[in-house]
């Protein structure tokens, strides 16, 4: 029992029994005065009564005093027990809150320091950030700025995770089934500090983001600028790329490094870059240094024509004269610039006409922002079968060599139509082997294969064919049978005294030379011209068909003859799209025709199949790098190039910026890569 309910008790006894005892006080009042009623007005009873009517008043007050005295002892003793469940409730709710800590306290350090990793994030970033878009172009350390953010984003990274894995552990420790109180609430504040590290990793990506969107447009004006620097200083000295590349490399290497790279740049007359601007560019361009082809791809720039626009011979407008309109989706190469005409302020490039190779200076947007040449990547093709023919000149009526499945050609010239004349072919029987079949006579260049050239002889009638013109003194080598060929050789020759005519002919049968005499001294006629059978003038092949593309039977040799059995008849070849091109394996030059044999390519690849990426060319003894998943993407940086019976290439990939050897082809002709 506690001293306030025994206090209280006491009290409340007392209280009582005051009131009680001043009741009956008020009541001994009440019935003396009702006993005094009936005496007179005067005596001592009067003054009696006149007593006993002050007394009412005060013991009434007495009463209600006791009775406030009462009401504000109970409501004196609702708030001391409401004070005293108050402060038991404290009491459990500190121990609970205590209780709850112990699950949420690990958790809640550690979104705190995910926090200030955050905040350190946004603050490396602040000073590149903060500028105006204009300004960020030309940000003097956006390398520095860009390290410093990410080491940053690393720290935070890694604080996240330790968050969230402490979150993970502390909810796996609150007790399983349904949770009140304390409980509850640690498992709502373990949730609501997941979400806080979320969100803090959320904020610092958006933030990495917008740093690499600035670096973008650094990388953006800086690339503009180096690459004009670099084609004005090829046209200065008269270089080609492969110049060029060799007097930025550093002696001994195979790319350029970002050093290399950067000492170049900055070291051309009348150019200033800003150092980490230059480095930033390279870094870009391929991670670890330049190869030839990237370096080349950066400065052959293209453009197709989006509207018809005049190139003229000078910079300048006013001073050019307009060599001709570019058309609508010609393609160009630039040569140099771009540069701007401050007085007209348009941007012109010289460029070169893939169509026909025509050079001059064209305007890529006119000056109320018109554009007029839209960029487009450097075309390349493949091959998608082999035996490709490139050809030496744009007829092809002369090979270079034979193409192989995929190889990958770069376009110098073109595209162009080419028309054709119909080609000319006849039915015919080899004399050698009287196999039968289609020839072609006169080829859709025009070149003649097989003419009848008035020196294919077929005999009459049968006759000797001798070793001396003298039919007088010869000896009979063998003799020729009816509709047998032989080729003149010699002759023909009048023997005025024999009254006869000789002629030296190869006979076709077994190559036998000898004299032949064409018409006896009677008039006979044993042997004339004929003009059904042809010579091979160019080897041709005997085929199956009139199509020229049909099954080949063999190839008749030069000096072989074959007699027209049906012909000659025309084959007319429908126009083709042809290109010049060099092959990138041995950088031989030619045209190939562009249709179901010859596509449009590109550097950039998608996986088809899982493939790994490996260290190097070789499969054997290849490290893997990683392997890459279906429908990643991969910019090539080397190739491609064919190994152990493989199609290979060295590539990027979009998704961490991997690098290695990985396979577009395997030994069985399966692709798992497609570009």
């Amino acid at each position: 029992v506690s001293a306030f309910r025994i206090f209280c008790e006491e009290m409340d006894k007392t209280v009582s029994e005051a009131m009680k005892l001043s009741g009956r006080v008020q009541n001994l009042i009440g019935t003396k005065l009702k006993e005094l009623e009936k005496p007179g007005k005067e005596g001592p009873l009067a003054d009696a009564r006149a007593e006993l009517a002050k007394l009412k008043p005060r013991i009434g007050k007495a009463l209600g005093v006791l009775e406030s005295l009462k009401k504000q002892g109970a409501v004196e003793k609702r708030n001391f027990q409401k004070a005293e469940e108050t402060e038991r409730n404290a009491y459990i709710q500190a121990r609970a809150k205590k209780e709850g800590a112990a699950f949420t306290k690990p958790a809640s350090d550690k979104v705190q320091a995910v926090e200030e990793t955050a905040k350190a994030v946004e603050e490396a970033a602040k000073p590149f950030l903060a500028l105006a878009e204009a300004e960020q172009a030309k940000f003097a350390t956006p390398v520095a700025l860009s390290e410093a953010v990410t080491a940053a984003m690393q720290h935070c990274s890694e604080s996240v995770k330790a968050a969230q894995d402490c979150i993970a552990e502390q909810q796996a420790l609150l007790p399983k089934g349904e949770l009140k109180g304390a409980l509850l609430d640690a498992k709502k504040e373990l949730a609501r500090l997941h979400a806080k590290a979320d969100e803090a990793k959320r904020k610092t990506a958006v933030t990495a983001s917008a740093v690499r969107k600035a670096c973008t447009k650094v990388v953006s004006a800086a690339r503009v600028l180096a690459a004009a620097a670099l084609r004005g200083e090829m046209t200065n000295k008269s270089l080609s790329l492969e110049k060029l590349f060799m007097e930025i490399v550093t002696p001994g290497d195979e790319r350029i490094s970002e050093a290399a790279f950067c000492k170049y740049l900055s070291g051309l007359p009348g150019q200033e870059f800003q150092p980490e601007h230059l480095a930033l560019l390279c870094r870009d361009l391929e991670t670890g240094g330049l190869g030839r082809r990237k370096l080349f791809e950066f400065l052959q720039q293209y453009f197709e024509v989006a509207k018809p626009i005049a190139i003229t011979s000078e910079f300048e407008i006013s001073k050019g004269k307009s060599l001709r309109k570019a058309e609508l989706g010609e393609v160009l190469e630039v040569l140099e610039g771009p540069k701007t005409d401050e007085k007209l302020g348009m941007a012109r490039v010289k460029a070169r006409s893939l169509n026909d190779n025509l050079e001059g200076w064209i305007t890529l947007k006119g000056n109320q922002g018109t554009p007029f040449l839209k960029e487009k990547p450097k075309p390349y093709y493949t091959t998608c079968k082999n035996e490709v023919v490139l050809s030496r000149d744009i007829r092809g009526a002369e090979e270079v060599r034979k193409l192989r499945l995929d190889e990958v050609l770069e376009l110098l010239e073109g595209p162009k139509k080419e028309t054709f004349e119909p080609a000319m072919r006849v039915r015919a029987k080899a004399a050698l082997d009287a196999k039968m079949g289609w020839l072609t006579t006169t080829d859709k260049f025009g070149v003649v294969c097989a003419e009848a050239d008035g020196k294919q002889y077929t005999c009459t009638a049968a006759i000797a064919m001798t070793d001396n013109v003298d039919i007088k003194a010869c000896k009979v080598l063998r003799k020729l049978a009816v509709g047998e060929l032989f080729v003149a050789v010699e002759g023909p020759i009048e023997e005025a005294e024999a009254g006869v005519t000789r002629i030296k002919g190869r006979a076709l049968k077994d190559e036998v030379v000898g004299w032949i005499t064409m018409k006896g001294n009677a008039g006979t006629v044993y042997a004339e011209v004929s003009s059904k059978h042809y010579s091979i003038i160019k080897e041709v092949p005997l085929q199956r068909s009139k199509a020229s593309t049909s099954e080949t039977f063999r190839m008749l040799a030069q000096g072989e003859a074959v007699e027209v059995m049906e012909g000659p008849m025309q084959l007319t070849f429908a126009p083709e799209i042809r290109v010049r091109c060099r092959a990138l394996t041995d950088g031989v030059e030619g045209w190939v025709t562009v249709d179901d044999t010859v596509r449009l390519w590109s550097p950039h690849y998608t996986c088809k199949k899982a493939v790994p990426m490996q260290d190097s060319l070789g499969l054997e003894g290849a490290t893997l790098v990683r392997q890459v998943e279906v429908g990643e993407r991969l910019d090539m940086v080397e190739g491609p190039t064919e190994e152990g019976g493989e199609l290979r290439i060295k590539a990027t990939a979009r998704k961490d910026n991997s690098v290695g050897w990985v396979t577009v082809r395997d030994k069985d002709g399966n692709r798992l890569l497609t570009s």
